[in-house]
């Protein structure tokens, strides 16, 4: 490096070399789903990277490594990501003010505004037995690998889904379907292939005296966030995936999503955020202000 001497350099170069590599090892498919496969049992996880190296989106579940839970995931794409983020790095790991709203509630209702394949779900639930999990999810790609992994949870478990999108009102919504985690409503006019029409429900009934809501809806947060009904909302803690697509401004979604929330009255803590605009947040309320 300029500046360095030769001696210094001779020192540094190799560890620099070896990180260098090292990251172009794990940031590779192969080395994100090797990764990924430490979320499994080790007798599965040769299998595990075997299918997901060469498979076309075939479903097929897998035991995690507790030995006591599956997941059916389809292969090669995004199935693989999302159990890596939250059964590896843990992207959904609460902070210890949701931990303490959680602890005081005998059966915490959790609600899950685009739960995808279930994934947080089973974690969720792995977590708070005892808890009691609504989904909405309007995807029938996903709702198909949906339904094997609700079929396939432990006794005991309550967990439910409505099988439609979140949003202000009872009514259709144009949707892009069949994109795994990038499937979304259409708010502009600038996507008409593969467009679909689906149903809505009005979210804002089921979203009363609940302790945790998860909202991941690919833009179709601002319509909620923005709509005079949240502020008045009981919800205790909220973790969001906050998006570019849609925002209202003013300011990048970041921003707008923490200027949102604090108007009503959450503290907010921004764990995760990318330079496009994507991101992930927790909000919650103290005990005597909810």
């Amino acid at each position: 490096m300029r500046g360095m001497a030769p001696a210094e350099f001779a020192r540094w170069a190799p560890g620099a070399a070896l990180r260098r590599l090292s990251w172009l090892v794990w940031s590779s498919t192969l080395g994100q789903v090797a990764l990924t496969s430490g979320a499994l049992v080790p007798r599965q996880r040769l299998a595990f990277a075997w299918r997901e190296l060469t498979g076309h989106g075939e479903s097929r579940s897998w035991v995690l490594k507790d030995g006591h839970r599956t997941v059916t995931l389809r292969s090669g794409g995004r199935d693989r990501d999302i159990l890596r983020d939250i059964f590896v790095n843990q992207v959904y790991a609460l902070p210890p003010e949701v931990q303490g709203i959680l602890r005081r509630r005998k059966q915490p209702r959790i609600v899950d505004l685009g739960a995808n394949i279930g994934l947080f779900g089973v974690w969720v639930l792995s977590h708070w037995p005892e808890a009691r999990v609504h989904g909405f999810e309007p995807d029938p790609a996903n709702l198909a690998v949906l339904d094997r992994n609700i079929a396939d949870a432990p006794d005991g478990w309550s967990w439910s889904i409505t099988r439609a999108c979140a949003a202000p009102a009872d009514g259709t919504i144009r949707f892009l379907p069949g994109r795994h985690a990038d499937s979304r409503a259409v708010y502009d006019g600038g996507v008409t292939a593969d467009v679909i029409e689906l149903p809505t429900v009005d979210v804002f009934p089921h979203l009363r005296g609940v302790d945790l809501l998860k909202i991941d809806i690919e833009g179709g947060e601002w319509p909620l966030l923005t709509d005079p009904r949240f502020d008045d909302l009981a919800v205790r803690a909220i973790v969001l995936e906050y998006h570019a697509y849609n925002c209202p401004g003013p300011g990048d979604s970041a921003q707008t999503a923490r200027r949102l929330l604090k108007g009503c009255g959450y503290a907010v803590v921004v764990t995760q955020h990318h330079p496009i605009g994507v991101g992930t947040l927790w909000a919650w309320r103290s005990p005597s202000g909810s």
